[in-house]
Formats: C-alpha cells, sequence, structure tokens
C-alpha cells in the first residue's frame, strides 16, 4: 500500500526541534482518567514562512498511524487568512516532514466550499482513504463534506458534497475573525468525528452552538441525524459548548476528548466516556489538558484533540493559541 503519494519536504516550519438543549450526557465520574504530559519539544508543527501556503498558523491536526508511519492532516492559514488541509508524515509523531502542496483547497467561486476547508477527519478502511471536512462559503455557512483518495494526498470531493447541513436549510451568520478558526455560529455545522460501525459509520459534530450532535450514515455520503438536539452540551466545569470533540473507541467503551472554555474564556479539553455514542459521562478529572504556563506557545488555550492509542498508552496531538499575537501551532501529549 502506498502511503502518501508526492515528496514530502524535510521539517521545515515544524517546532521544537524537532446550553445545548436536550443534552443526554450525565457528570458522574468515570474511571480513572488518563494523565497527560506535554511534549518537551512543543510545539511540533508551527506556521511555515517559506510556504505561500501555511505561513499564518497550523491548527486542527488529525492523526492516523499506518504500520509504522504516522500521517497529520491539519489546516494552515495563509497569511490572508484562507484555510487549506494539508499533509505531513512521521516516524515518531514528533518530527514532521510535509507534502510541499496543500492536499484539500477551497473550492470554486460560489460553491458551497469556496471560502475555507478546516476540520479534516481521515479513515483508512484498508483501501482508500475518507475525509470528512467543513467547508464554509463566501454566503456564510458552514457544512460538512467528503473527499476520497487511493493515497491519502490526492483527494477527490464528493459530487454531492455537502454530505451534511444544519438544521432545515443551514444558513446562518458567520462570525469573522481576524485570526484563528471561523467561530461557530447558529445554523451551521463544523468538527465531524467519524467512525466506522457494523452498519457503515457514526457520526460525532457541532451544531451552531448547541453542542455536539450526533448522525448515521450506511456510506458515508446520506447522513441521518439521530436526534434534533444535541447528545453532549454544555455540563459541569464547562463555560461554553463543547466543541471539537474527537471520539475513539476502546474496546468497548467509546472516549471522547473535546474542548470548551473555563470560566475566563479559555480552551482547554476535557473528556467523557459512552457505551452507545449518546448518552455521555464526562470525567471527574477535567480538564484533562490545560493551557500552558504564561509566555508558553499555548498560554491562550488548548482544542481540537486528535487522539490515537499506540502501543499501550495513548498520544494526543492538539492546538494550542499563544494569548499574545493570536498565533496557532500543534503541540504534543502522552497518556503516562
Amino acid at each position: 500500500m502506498a502511503l502518501v503519494a508526492g515528496q514530502l519536504t524535510s521539517c521545515g516550519g515544524c517546532g521544537g526541534g524537532g446550553g445545548g438543549g436536550g443534552d443526554s450526557s450525565s457528570d458522574s465520574t468515570p474511571a480513572a482518567e488518563l494523565s497527560w504530559v506535554k511534549d518537551a519539544d512543543n510545539p511540533v508543527v508551527v506556521a511555515d514562512p517559506t510556504s505561500t501556503w501555511a505561513n499564518g498558523s497550523a491548527e486542527s491536526p488529525h492523526v492516523l498511524k499506518i504500520g509504522d508511519v504516522y500521517l497529520l492532516w491539519f489546516v494552515a492559514a495563509d497569511s490572508a487568512g484562507t484555510w487549506r488541509i494539508g499533509l505531513a508524515q512521521s516516524l515518531d509523531g514528533v518530527e514532521w516532514g510535509r507534502h510541499p502542496s496543500p492536499v484539500l483547497s477551497p473550492g470554486l467561486r460560489d460553491s458551497w466550499d469556496d471560502l475555507f476547508v478546516t476540520d479534516p477527519w481521515v479513515i483508512f478502511d484498508g483501501l482508500k482513504y475518507w475525509m470528512w471536512y467543513r467547508g464554509g462559503s463566501t454566503k456564510g455557512t458552514f457544512a460538512i463534506g467528503l473527499a476520497t483518495s487511493d493515497d491519502g494526498a490526492t483527494w477527490s470531493k464528493f459530487s454531492g458534497n455537502p454530505v451534511l447541513q444544519a438544521g432545515s436549510g443551514g444558513s446562518g451568520a458567520m462570525l469573522v475573525m481576524t485570526a484563528g478558526p471561523p467561530a461557530p455560529s447558529a445554523g451551521n455545522v463544523f468538527s465531524p468525528a467519524v467512525l466506522r460501525t457494523d452498519s457503515g459509520f457514526a457520526m460525532w459534530y457541532n451544531e451552531g452552538n448547541d453542542g455536539i450532535h450526533h448522525a448515521t450514515s450506511a456510506d458515508g455520503a446520506t447522513c441521518v441525524k439521530t436526534k434534533s438536539d444535541s447528545v453532549f452540551g454544555p455540563g459541569e466545569g464547562d463555560y461554553g459548548t463543547p466543541t471539537d470533540c474527537f471520539v475513539l473507541q476502546d474496546g468497548n467503551v467509546l472516549r471522547m476528548w473535546y474542548a470548551s472554555l473555563d470560566s475566563e474564556g479559555i480552551r482547554r479539553i476535557g473528556t467523557a466516556e459512552s457505551s452507545d455514542g449518546i448518552t455521555w459521562t464526562r470525567s471527574g478529572e477535567n480538564p484533562v489538558l490545560a493551557p500552558g504556563d504564561p509566555g508558553s506557545w499555548d498560554d491562550g488555550g488548548v482544542g481540537e484533540p486528535s487522539v490515537i492509542k499506540d502501543g499501550d498508552g495513548f498520544r494526543m496531538w492538539f492546538t494550542g493559541e499563544r494569548s499574545t499575537g493570536g498565533s496557532w501551532a500543534i503541540g504534543h501529549a502522552r497518556y503516562q
């Protein structure tokens, strides 16, 4: 199997040397939760000043391990604030070599994703790669689209995109920011997390400010929402809507990591567990990953976790924000 097509550059731009209604969650404490330790070499991927498409930020990681190789799809912004999806490859998950060009870019003018593409979620089924992603339009809407690839680098967007839109119509005013990921707003869907199931696929995603919702699909393209309201909304310790969830099947347990705000409006990462993907139990140890010390690269908040089970432990890649200057980069943490 060819892992990645195209030349990967050396690690230019890598750092460190290298109250949603209908919330079905519970706030009881599950089994002892993970203890995360950030890598001393953080951040591991940063904006690349030599790039014309990735010189603004690096964020929203999604990592797969195929054999002995780690593959990272991430979001990069250029100096004008256009978000595209890039690809990097690593043998250790810390030192990354980048594909020289974006692997997924915004669509043509007046298309549903003509403004930006972000929030990649990738599955490899043994034959091909599937990517669900958020597309934003110049008309002010976010929706979720699908693309497929034979090698993880050259992608074909599904002709029937978008595969999931908000409510009935999916329109809503986009909140424009001068830096960082576009903010959520009513009437938009974003941040898909997808797992294979016996009957097809299950998806968790954000809709507006209502929290995390759930949908199913037999083919990955025709999505059916499980319920009209969220399955995971604000709970104990959350001062804002949970976003950017990552869901991992761990034996008979579904583990979710997600971002939410603290009382000062700073993002941090919490976790929850579920047996069915609908009813979730928060950890009493939340947050499990907090911002860094003042003056550090991630002192302004952490979010957008991507987690794999690697050997006997877990590894997480996440977005960190610097409080001054509004810069975003990707860090790494281990469960130990």
